[in-house]
């Protein structure tokens, strides 16, 4: 009965989870509310389907010696989700970010950074909307 009731709980946490989800302000940039010098930022193309090229992610520097640049757009699906794994721009090691926009203006994202046999942990962050067209290092 207690795995059964955990089960249901687990479905209804996953749904109401994406049904949070919404897509984002078009053209915005979006800071790490945590800000400093390992904080995230990026920006989201006109279309509002990608995060263009040069995204910041949150670091804690752990595994890298410089910001963690994203050197590819990263797709955003029509309920407001994003995902990328791959390298990084520059320097060595490798990025996972997952991401959903909670509204048009704010996004809740996840980073965890590998280099070699370091591994940077979950690093949970929130980036909310300023001003529009804000700088990407491509």
């Amino acid at each position: 009965m207690v795995r059964v009731l955990v089960c249901l709980m687990g479905i209804v946490l996953a749904y109401c989870a994406v049904a949070s989800a919404a897509p984002p302000k078009p053209g915005a940039l979006f800071r790490d509310t945590k800000g400093g010098e390992s904080g995230g930022s990026f920006t989201v193309a006109s279309s509002g389907k990608a995060i263009k090229a040069g995204a910041i992610v949150h670091s804690n520097f752990k595994c890298v010696r410089a910001n963690a640049v994203i050197p590819r757009a990263i797709p955003v699906t029509a309920e407001g989700t994003f995902f990328y794994m791959g390298p990084l721009k520059g320097q060595p090691g490798t990025v996972t970010v997952k991401g959903t926009f909670t509204s048009a203006a704010k996004a809740t994202v996840t980073t965890v950074i590998k280099n070699g046999s370091c591994v940077s942990g979950i690093i949970r962050w929130t980036a909310t909307a300023g001003a529009s067209g804000g700088v990407t290092l491509g």
